[in-house]
């Protein structure tokens, strides 16, 4: 009977850790979503005097605590001296960490760090890599960053089938960057032949998603429709068409 008695003490004994660490573990995490938003609220002044220096702290103490979306945020910091001395090295650090954390977004800083040489170095094929593997995770921002890569042909193969198949997962989350490339292709006419009305629908996606072009979209199309007539042009087989001469 003792042994009985015994047992049962013990198996209570483990269930109650185990409740008690589970309720630990809650605890932690919803004092680190709100530290996550008292950072954000001082880093970019949401109901309360902007200062970024004392978001950069928090992030800091989150990021020691093991929390990656606190790396990212942090390293974003140091990549725009915002709160912080500006350097690109430590905000390269922050984002490899968080990336290999499976943190999305920080995936994507990485990957524009090397698209954009911000470590000294141009490198499009790993920042491919890196916003491919982003956008096989959902996220938007890695679609747009892959999509434009093969758009453009930088660091892979210029490839516009697999382009638009990027662009579109992007766009269905209004990545207004998506909508514009996508409206591009079919102005031009990259899938054989321009089709206006389903880049007219594009690019009047692209203006509701609140993104602040340089150049209306309205006139974009049409300077395209008016060159696409005078040039007598269309894309067929890898290559432009003018007037019966091939030009790749």
């Amino acid at each position: 009977m003792k042994k009985i008695l015994l047992c049962l003490f013990l198996v209570l004994s483990m269930i109650s850790l185990g409740c008690s660490a589970q309720v630990q573990a809650s605890a932690d995490s919803i004092r680190s979503s709100r530290l996550l938003r008292l950072a954000a609220r001082c880093r970019y002044g949401i109901r309360v005097d902007v200062n970024t220096v004392k978001a950069a702290k928090i992030y800091t103490y989150l990021y020691k605590q093991g929390n990656m979306a606190a790396a990212n945020d942090l390293g974003e910091m140091y990549l725009d001296g915002d709160g912080v001395k500006k350097d690109p090295e430590i905000a390269k650090f922050l984002f490899a960490k968080a990336a290999k954390k499976g943190n999305t977004k920080a995936m994507c800083n990485l990957a524009f760090m090397y698209q954009k040489g911000l470590d000294g170095e141009i490198r499009p094929t790993i920042a491919y890599k890196l916003y491919k593997k982003a956008s096989e995770k959902g996220d938007a921002q890695g679609a747009y960053g892959a999509g434009y890569l093969l758009y453009k042909g930088e660091g892979v193969e210029q490839n516009y089938d697999k382009a638009i198949d990027f662009l579109s997962k992007g766009a269905e989350k209004k990545v207004a960057g998506c909508n514009l490339l996508l409206g591009l292709y079919y102005a031009h006419g990259y899938n054989g032949s321009p089709d206006y009305e389903k880049a007219k629908k594009r690019f009047d996606l692209a203006s509701e998603e609140s993104h602040d072009w340089t150049v209306n979209l309205t006139d974009l199309l049409d300077s395209i429709k008016e060159f696409n007539c005078k040039s007598n042009r269309r894309w067929s087989d890898g290559g432009w068409y003018f007037n019966g001469c091939q030009k790749t």
